[in-house]
């Protein structure tokens, strides 16, 4: 039986990509409307509290804090001229395609176009350095760095991605996401 993933903790960091720098962070715990009890691995693994996340706002509130997070730090995306001010840069396509995406059709919420195409870390990092893919932690060690923070916590993880973002931008490797599928003409 597959496990429904809900989403618990609500980070980003924003790198500015000329700095190296992060200049921002949006950060919020979510409460989880369809299993909403926390299990003690999920408490262990992400040290999240219950009390946390019976104090957090819905997913759907938490999107809505972020949509307006980007506009107020005049952060935009525009699929149509391929404008943008920001991507977003993950360990691996779990994130998004496996728990915010299924989360949101199942919830009936629309993702705007920003959450359309990310720079794959884990799968860059494999390509660029000819190495299989491997974790966050052994990506780091790779460049010379090691994890800041608590595994698994979102925040945490998120840090230490720009981090590892940072570094590779430093020794110039080029982060691009994948262009985005052109749409179907009509027949």
């Amino acid at each position: 039986r597959k496990f429904r993933h809900e989403i618990i903790e609500f980070p980003v960091v924003f790198l500015n990509s000329e700095t190296l720098e992060v200049d921002l962070e949006f950060h919020r715990y979510v409460r989880p409307t369809e299993k909403p009890q926390l299990t003690e691995f999920c408490i262990e693994l992400t040290g999240i509290q219950q009390s946390w996340v019976d104090n957090a706002d819905t997913i759907d509130v938490v999107l809505r804090e972020f949509y307006s997070f980007l506009e107020e730090q005049s952060l935009f995306y525009r699929p149509a001229s391929g404008a943008r001010t920001f991507v977003f840069c993950t360990d691996g396509p779990m994130d998004l395609q496996g728990f915010l995406r299924p989360e949101c059709r199942r919830k009936g919420l629309n993702l705007r176009n920003c959450w359309q195409s990310y720079i794959d870390v884990k799968k860059t990092f494999s390509e660029v350095f000819k190495e299989k893919k491997c974790s966050l932690q052994e990506m780091l060690s790779c460049r010379g760095l090691q994890f800041q923070g608590r595994p698994h916590c979102g925040l945490d993880d998120s840090k230490n991605i720009a981090r590892l973002v940072a570094e590779l931008l430093r020794e110039g490797h080029c982060l691009q996401p994948p262009p985005l599928p052109k749409p179907k003409e009509p027949k």
